[in-house]
């Protein structure tokens, strides 16, 4: 499996915004998986949908909050 880093970034880039992140760079973040992983991690992401596009972590979280 490739990952497609620029599908990656265009998610991170939505993420930073609508966290109000600006000081970070999601074109470094994307590139080095260590650092999405700990970007992930950090900002309660999911790499699922980072990654693969796969929101069923999303739908179960808010079905949870519920």
């Amino acid at each position: 499996m490739t990952i497609d880093r620029n599908i990656v970034l265009a998610r991170l880039e939505v993420v930073i915004d609508s966290l109000g992140l600006p000081e970070l760079d999601p074109k470094a973040i994307a590139e080095d998986d260590e650092r999405l992983i700990d970007f992930a991690i950090k900002h309660g992401q999911s790499l699922d949908w980072l990654v693969m596009g796969d929101i069923r972590s999303y739908i179960l979280m808010a079905a949870k909050i519920r």
